[in-house]
């Protein structure tokens, strides 16, 4: 794609770095699919100061990626839950200062990876120069740079669907699994499986909460923490309080949580923000998705871990004779489809998990052996070549005593 000769000499200007926001106004899903765009775009455009533009909540994790320079709050104004109990006059007031905020950073160039109207018409109104994002029936107003992404003949995971994007801006949409860093390095706790029984968006369908209370009942000698949100505490307590091996945490942040998640042994929840923050801290982990065409695991599967096994293995999904688009719920005579995934397929995927991991372990120490014995091979070789060299020294270095 030809890209303008201004915004190639930006992006290759090493002495005045480019500043760049790219706006991640959704959920903490969201966020995280969005993730490899900013590590590619990091590591092709590495002199680039790289901000984000998210949700408060999401603020948290922003301090674990080291591609980033820093972000944007979003002050609730973007996003349906955030602004429903907002007046028009206090949604004005909070829009007018994320544009003072924005206009204050002088940024050189914008990037959606998903299309939203108003955030896009935001950016423009801020001034910044470049804007890139998805070619719709009125991107030509608030964008300047397109790019054409269609779902309707062929579906891509979302950030696979993200990383295209980087096609506008002349960048190759190469995926780079984002970097975490965490202060705390502790080792990981024997036998700790987290939970997340409980999802407050159901549009799509759930396994149920009893599947997660039998499996932590059948494996008493294993540590479970069920984690939620506050509003979801009396209902935890409810069903997990029985259950000696079970603690609830409720008061997470999303720092918190990946802090969690990094020191557990392995996830089990739905198709939701801590499963896919789970993938993110490269943690073993199985999730319950529904066979519709908008929540199935193949458009929202977790981001792809080195040794991980096969996605149906640990991504499940129900599979009736049925070609679900969107999901209709309580209409549809299966639902809850998810309910009829058996609770034996979740052991199944953590030994599947342990096993792909065994193995791809065992690949890498025979790689690192076989590049061992090509460098003392090399070595050896080097040895034999300067040996006579230093032979030669030697016989000149008496020659000139003699003289």
């Amino acid at each position: 794609m030809k890209v303008p000769k201004q915004l190639a000499r930006l992006l290759e200007n090493t002495l005045r770095p480019p500043k760049v926001l790219v706006a991640c106004q959704g959920d903490l899903r969201q966020f995280i699919v969005t993730l490899p765009l900013l590590a590619s775009l990091k590591k092709q455009v590495p002199h680039a100061s790289i901000y984000v533009l998210v949700r408060r909540p999401n603020e948290s994790l922003v301090t674990l990626l080291p591609q980033l320079e820093g972000s944007i709050g979003d002050p609730g104004i973007f996003y349906k839950s955030d602004f429903a109990p907002l007046s028009h006059a206090e949604q004005q007031v909070r829009y007018e200062e994320l544009l003072a905020t924005i206009q204050a950073h002088n940024f050189d160039l914008a990037i959606l990876p998903q299309h939203n109207r108003a955030v896009a018409a935001l950016l423009r109104r801020a001034g910044i120069p470049w804007r890139a994002g998805q070619a719709t029936l009125f991107s030509w107003r608030n964008y300047n740079l397109k790019i054409r992404l269609s779902r309707r003949y062929r579906i891509k995971p979302e950030y696979q669907q993200a990383l295209l994007v980087l096609r506008a801006i002349g960048l190759k949409p190469s995926f780079e699994f984002p970097d975490v860093l965490l202060e705390n390095t502790a080792k990981k706790g024997k036998n700790i499986i987290v939970l997340d029984p409980v999802k407050r968006d159901l549009s799509q369908p759930v396994w149920p909460i009893k599947n997660f209370v039998a499996y932590a009942a059948a494996q008493p000698h294993r540590k479970f923490i069920v984690i939620g949100d506050h509003r979801d505490a009396s209902l935890l307590h409810e069903h997990f309080d029985s259950l000696k091996n079970c603690h609830i945490e409720t008061t997470l942040n999303v720092r918190q949580l990946a802090e969690l998640l990094a020191h557990s042994d392995f996830f089990c929840g739905n198709n939701s923000g801590a499963l896919h923050l789970a993938a993110l801290m490269r943690v073993p982990h199985v999730g319950f998705f529904s066979q519709s065409r908008n929540g199935s695991n193949h458009r929202w599967r977790t981001l792809p871990l080195p040794g991980a096994p096969d996605t149906q293995a640990y991504l499940l999904q129900t599979s009736y004779d049925v070609g679900c688009i969107s999901c209709i719920g309580q209409k549809c005579q299966y639902w809850p489809c998810t309910a009829a995934i058996p609770l034996d397929f979740v052991e199944q995927a953590r030994l599947a998990w342990q096993q792909s991991q065994e193995e791809f372990a065992r690949r890498q120490r025979t790689i690192l052996k076989d590049e061992s014995k090509v460098q003392g091979q090399l070595q050896n070789k080097l040895k034999q070549v300067l040996k006579p060299s230093a032979k030669k020294k030697k016989t000149q270095k008496n020659k000139k005593k003699i003289r």
